[in-house]
């Protein structure tokens, strides 16, 4: 009939396992919603013979800490010890005192030298000395000393070189106006244009241009467009 559902039919198996089983079947397969039982393997590797080791202190259990053991040297030094062990050694927290070792290299001889002024000590500031200069020129002297050297805090004065660059001959230029002195202002010179046209002028040039400072006229262009027969509206 409509709306009911048809049945479900699951086909029986016609594959089935010939002759007796052999296997592992002994337990029972867990089923659904059971947990299988952990199974840990056994180890089939076991120590032959009998054990040699240091197995005298129990182990440590679990949350204990196992004792530092240091191991001991099995290095030491035969025969009688040579050497400087006179002064005690520095504990542990104690510094130990600074040694500075002597100087086993020392001069021979007499000491030909410069100390007679006795060295600066901690803090003094040793004297400033200029060496002297040895070389010296040998002869008389030829060239422009004869004029006193200026001395310290003095300022020398500003020498300007004079200019051997002389031109030959006369000069042709444009000289006949004084130049401008120092303070003084150069007056402005436009220069004159020397282009002109040549012929005569056509265009429109009937009406006054305006001058600097004028406004021109406002000039509005005539329509030349007009209507031409009878307006009917």
């Amino acid at each position: 009939m409509v709306g009911e559902r048809a049945e479900v039919r699951k086909h029986e198996d016609h594959l089935r396992p010939e002759g007796e089983f052999l296997g592992k079947r002994e337990q029972p397969s867990p089923t659904k919603g059971d947990r299988a039982p952990v199974k840990k393997p056994q180890d089939n590797l076991r120590p032959e013979g009998d054990f040699e080791g240091k197995r005298d202190q129990p182990a440590p259990g679990l949350g204990d800490r196992a004792p530092i053991k240091k191991p001991q040297d099995n290095l030491k030094p035969e025969g009688d010890f040579e050497g400087k062990r006179e002064n005690l050694t520095p504990g542990k927290g104690d510094r130990a005192p600074v040694k500075k070792p002597e100087d086993n290299l020392r001069p021979e001889g007499e000491f030909t030298g410069k100390r007679d002024s006795p060295a600066p000590g901690v803090g003094d500031r040793a004297p400033m000395k200029k060496p002297v200069d040895n070389l010296r020129p040998e002869g008389e002297f030829t060239g422009k000393r004869d004029d006193h050297q200026p001395g310290k805090g003095d300022r020398a004065p500003i020498v300007k070189p004079k200019d051997n660059l002389r031109p030959e001959g006369e000069f042709t230029g444009k000289k006949d106006e004084p130049a401008p002195t120092k303070g003084e202002r150069a007056d402005v010179k436009k220069p004159v244009d020397n282009l002109r046209p040549e012929g005569e002028f056509t265009g429109k040039w009937d009406k006054h241009v305006p001058g600097k400072g004028e406004r021109a006229d406002v000039k509005r262009p005539v329509d030349h467009f007009r209507m031409e027969g009878d307006f009917t509206g």
